[in-house]
């Protein structure tokens, strides 16, 4: 039986609680705001899961139709030895025709309200709207985190920039040789090279294993094989995970996504592990045999905390907030809050959650749909 608020308003909208009834309804009012359709599977892949019994989200509905949603990821959140059930905010929606009304709003204020009882966090990764409405209902912007590219398709990537056709084929020439020159002087550092075992199928349990090698004392989600299994299951994804081994033993992993949207291929490197301290040359190794594998992809991205800064730099990947890319694209903010501003706390174990400093973030823990 759904929640819902008591009784209908003036303007005779009503939030409660979704019901698997609601399905085609959100599934329409999806396609309505964001132009493409998505399936039954990746609804309840992307708001069910394992770190929950149902489809966590919000709706607002208006003569039986569903004109607005909020949904939640479930994620566990840990520091140290403490963990707490932690609720993504993702993709709020409101129909073009019924905007201006507070729905979006109303919806959030529902949903704080209906887990005030729990111990845990909500943290997200908001757009200018729903950053507006979250900060007037108790979160905290934290921070911001970036993201890092390698651009092989300029003209693909910034739509605006009337470039000749040659550019791209130079940027990716350019790419080549340099990964080429640095690859090669890399790999001469150390005569015992990792080697690199690419899996089209996830190996969950080792990358458990390499997580559990170096847990990190910062706020993050768990990489457990339960989380991996459910997390990379994203039916539009194609995932490959690559393993850095030494003597048979693995020592680092590396995990992407590919997806084609709008006559782009994009490439994401989600996740690495160990989530620290882990060894950057087979990080490097990591890295260059996923480029030469994905040397079609107009755009390579990944989270400023997956790769360290020099790994980042010899892989000939930028942030967004810093020159040239801030131009034309910027980081992402990040908002949290406790369920209950009057008893709950604004710390998971001895780690303050309202400093940016204190999380470790992927692109995997990031409300990414590409």
């Amino acid at each position: 039986m759904a929640l819902e608020s008591p009784g209908p308003t003036q303007d005779d909208y009503h939030v409660r609680t979704y019901e698997p009834s609601d399905r085609e309804g959100y599934l329409d009012l999806y396609e309505a705001v964001f132009g493409r359709r998505r399936s039954d599977y990746w609804v309840h892949w992307r708001y069910g899961g394992p770190y929950t019994d149902r489809v966590r989200m919000v709706v607002a509905e208006r003569d039986g139709e569903v004109v607005g949603a909020e949904p939640f990821i479930s994620l566990p959140v840990r520091a140290g030895d403490a963990e707490v059930l932690g609720l993504q905010p993702a993709d709020v929606m409101v129909h073009p025709d019924h905007r201006r009304n507070g729905l979006m709003t109303r919806m959030t204020q529902f949903a704080v309200e209906q887990y005030a009882d729990l111990e845990g966090l909500f943290f997200n990764f908001p757009n200018e709207v729903a950053r507006a409405v979250h900060l007037r209902l108790g979160w905290r912007e934290i921070g911001r985190t970036a993201t890092a590219y390698r651009i092989t398709s300029p003209s693909a990537f910034v739509d605006e920039l009337d470039l000749p056709p040659s550019t791209d084929r130079v940027t990716r020439v350019c790419y080549d040789a340099y990964d080429s020159l640095v690859g090669g002087a890399t790999s001469t550092l150390r005569r015992s090279s990792p080697e690199v075992r690419r899996f089209e199928e996830v190996p969950a349990s080792v990358l458990e294993t390499l997580y559990d090698r170096r847990r990190p004392d910062l706020v993050h989600v768990p990489r457990t094989a339960v989380f991996y299994r459910w997390r990379l299951a994203n039916p539009e994804w194609d995932v490959t995970t690559y393993v850095a081994e030494s003597e048979g033993h693995p020592v680092a992993a590396l995990i992407t996504c590919t997806e084609s949207k709008d006559g782009l291929t994009y490439t994401k490197l989600l996740d690495s592990v160990p989530m620290v301290d882990a060894d950057p040359f087979a990080l490097e190794r990591l890295v260059f045999t996923a480029l030469s594998e994905h040397r079609s992809a107009d755009v390579i991205a990944v989270a400023e905390d997956t790769l360290p800064r020099s790994v980042r730099a010899t892989t000939g990947f930028l942030r967004n907030d810093g020159l040239p890319l801030s131009l034309v694209t910027s980081s992402n903010s990040v908002l949290a809050r406790p369920f209950s501003l009057g008893r709950g706390s604004w710390s998971v174990g001895e780690r303050r959650f309202e400093e940016r400093r204190n999380w470790e973030l992927s692109l995997l823990d990031q409300d990414t749909s590409v």
